[in-house]
């Protein structure tokens, strides 16, 4: 599939939220996009951090992406499809050994900056005309490709390690602390050409995000983190008779199944703002291929949590109310337990909203939520992204970026045996029941 587009850089009314005492002057990002019948999805200009913006593409025409002007330096050109599926990013510029390259663009004093043609291939985009690199940032942003290709594309960001890939300093890998700007969610921890947004594995230490508590620190904190709850009897474990149609079931228990949580630092969301003062509001926005959180016809459940209160699931006896009738809650400290006392927003706010903690370290976003598929395993994709947004006031403009949902546990371990001063077998209740029944809940 080849897309043919021109981007210019023109002065415009800026439409990203800029950091305080940055400049009002703007620039747009112009697309003129000839697409081939039937193509959509997204395009998505994303700065190193912060907010970015994002356009439909639902055919040929023009797509015009207003970005702030302290905000072109750095930034990227993300592909999405209509069902949320992450495409890849834009290649700005490629050596002519097809061995590095960038996908961010330098700041220009240029009003125009025209890519000519985009050829679309898998896992991400390239400009059939390499950009000179002039035009590109490098430093960072320098990828590293494989016969022309970012490590990362195709892959959501798990890429193959080079040689000696854990001496970072040899590699030029920043080193992705929260102080570094290659934290945000537009950075690329690993220059494997895939944000730390989508990618699964933004450091490149071979360890998922999930289970990485040095991204959890850093560049991952935006994204969702997630845990199965299952109780005996009917805990899936793939020793003890699991199967992929069990599985689904289990996942998409809207009291026990497979569930979501956003915990967001507003500081992330706004970088160098005012992070003492509260944003108005924060909600979730889904591509409408994305059923199960899409719309009124979605079935994904707000949940209640520990310092909260588990309100929302009472109400709806124990499984979370819609959140798409959900416009999120102010909570503010409270006595005893739960921790914050809650009152909802207006039915006027955004759906899919999300609460605001008065933490002491500052505002904090909080959402748990459950897909509530009928087919968790075909429907909720690793890789797949949803749009968060925010915004100051009810008439402010809005601020986006794009979160992926990260590779989730499907089974839970069984316990089979102990080492203590020797070793022994567990014993379930009765060896003759079915495991993961209530006669033999830990499985044989």
């Amino acid at each position: 599939m080849r897309i043919r587009f021109t981007l210019s850089l023109l002065t415009a009314t800026a439409f990203l939220i800029a950091p305080a005492g940055a400049s009002a002057v703007a620039s747009t990002v112009t697309l003129s996009i000839k697409t081939p019948t039937g193509w959509s999805g997204r395009i998505f200009a994303l700065p190193t951090q912060g907010a970015g913006v994002s356009k439909v593409v639902t055919g040929a025409g023009t797509v015009r992406l207003p970005v702030a002007s302290n905000r072109v330096s750095g930034m990227s050109l993300q592909l999405f499809s209509s069902k949320g599926k992450y495409l890849g990013p834009v290649l700005l510029n490629r050596n002519s050994a097809g061995t590095s390259g960038s996908v961010r663009l330098r700041s220009t004093s240029s009003s125009t900056l025209n890519l000519g043609e985009l050829v679309v291939l898998s896992g991400f985009g390239r400009l059939k005309t390499s950009l000179a690199s002039s035009k590109v940032q490098l430093t960072p942003g320098s990828i590293r490709l494989v016969s022309g290709k970012p490590t990362g594309a195709g892959r959501l960001g798990l890429a193959a390690p080079p040689a000696g890939f854990r001496a970072r300093a040899a590699l030029s890998l920043p080193s992705c602390g929260s102080s570094n700007s290659e934290s945000g969610p537009g950075g690329d921890c690993d220059l494997d050409g895939v944000p730390n947004v989508v990618d699964v594995d933004d450091d490149g230490d071979r360890t998922l995000d999930m289970t990485d508590p040095q991204s959890a620190r850093s560049s991952a904190k935006v994204t969702p983190y997630s845990g199965i709850i299952q109780r005996y009897p009917g805990a899936q474990n793939v020793q003890a008779g699991a199967t992929a149609s069990t599985i689904n079931a289990a996942l998409g228990s809207s009291m026990e199944g497979l569930r979501f949580a956003f915990y967001l630092g507003q500081p992330y969301l706004m970088p160098g703002g005012p992070s003492a003062t509260p944003l108005d509001a924060v909600w979730a926005e889904c591509p409408s291929g994305m059923t199960w959180c899409a719309g009124a016809s979605s079935t994904v459940k707000a949940n209640g949590f520990s310092e909260i209160g588990f309100g929302l699931d009472d109400a709806n006896g124990g499984a979370g109310t819609k959140w798409y009738d959900f416009t999120g809650q102010n909570c503010t400290p409270g006595v005893g337990s739960p921790r914050y006392t809650c009152v909802a927003r207006p039915a006027s706010y955004p759906r899919f909203g999300f609460n605001l903690l008065n933490t002491e370290w500052g505002p904090t976003w909080t959402a748990f939520f459950t897909p509530n598929a009928a087919d968790t395993l075909g429907t909720v994709i690793p890789g797949d992204t949803l749009s968060l947004k925010w915004r100051s006031a009810p008439t402010a403009t809005v601020g986006e970026m794009p979160v992926s949902i990260r590779p989730y546990f499907v089974t839970t371990p069984a316990l089979v045996n102990a080492i203590g001063s020797s070793s022994y077998t567990v014993t379930n209740a009765s060896s003759s029941s079915t495991p993961g029944s209530v006669g033999n809940p830990i499985g044989a």
